[in-house]
């Protein structure tokens, strides 16, 4: 998760990372893990949610958006559906009992936040975690978790 100004820091783990380029001439950075929270606002209903995020990247007021890892997001019990072309499912999150839709810029799929006011922090009462909030995050458990997953889903299909 990278985290840019449409956000507010609720903590700094103390943590670093360090961060390469694609390019392999640039030099790597080290960059803060944060814990962050954002504003939602639902199109439908008009309600604003505070959605708290565990574990981005702090990259200042240099990314005008935040960026999601959908793996970080699913390990942690939530949905996400990121394919465009599902006719069944509407690309977006379900995260504690709200849908988040996905809108489409070109090949981006995005939702539209802002950094919370203090009103919204103080007032909404609705506060949702769509990045978990169960230690550390760790690709290699993710994978783990993935191939689980998958096993259950092949097993029960050649059970029926």
């Amino acid at each position: 998760m990278l985290s840019g100004r449409n956000f507010i820091i609720l903590n700094h783990t103390q943590q670093i990372a360090e961060v390469f380029a694609y390019d392999a001439t640039l030099p790597s950075k080290k960059i803060p893990i944060v814990t962050r929270t954002m504003a939602y606002m639902c199109p439908t209903s008009g309600t604003t949610y505070i959605l708290i995020v565990n574990e981005g990247l702090y990259y200042g007021m240099r990314l005008d958006h935040s960026l999601f890892n959908p793996n970080q997001i699913r390990i942690h019990g939530h949905l996400l559906w990121d394919n465009p072309f599902d006719q069944e499912q509407p690309i977006g999150i379900e995260a504690d009992g709200i849908f988040i839709p996905f809108q489409t810029e070109g090949t981006k799929l995005l939702f539209k936040t802002q950094s919370p006011t203090s009103q919204e922090l103080r007032n909404c009462s609705v506060n949702k975690k769509i990045h978990g909030s169960h230690g550390r995050w760790s690709w290699h458990k993710s994978m783990q978790q993935e191939q689980l997953n998958s096993m259950k889903i092949q097993d029960q299909m050649t059970s029926t």
